[in-house]
């Protein structure tokens, strides 16, 4: 996942090979019984693909953030009140990265849309 998006050159068209792939790491990054759905999974890839065309994280921000999906991925261990925490750092991230509160709010929905499916 952070090669697909690390790839997304800044100012540029994200290809619909791109997203697919973006949206297959999503599905594969999803190590228990309930995987997102493959429409969940592009609407998220969509949005990520975007984000990171209209201004790339820094690696740090990157890193954070993949953390925060391989938990929404994958939260067996994890409280109602720490999934909350990862959400509000989701926004974070991506609004300190410059993006706009309901854009950023739009992506967070959408990790939570994946969260439903995979709990």
């Amino acid at each position: 996942l952070r090669t697909d998006l690390m790839a997304i050159k800044p100012n540029s068209t994200v290809t619909a090979s791109q997203k697919q792939q973006i949206a297959n790491d999503l599905v594969a990054a999803a190590r228990g019984a309930r995987k997102p759905s493959a429409a969940t999974a592009a609407s998220l890839a969509e949005s990520l693909a975007a984000a990171f065309a209209a201004k790339p994280l820094a690696e740090k921000d990157c890193s954070r953030l993949l953390s925060d999906i391989a938990a929404v991925l994958n939260p067996a261990n994890i409280q109602p009140s720490q999934m909350q925490a990862i959400y509000a750092d989701i926004q974070a991230i991506f609004q300190a990265n410059g993006m706009a509160r309901k854009d950023a709010v739009k992506i967070v929905d959408q990790v939570k849309a994946i969260g439903a499916e995979t709990k």
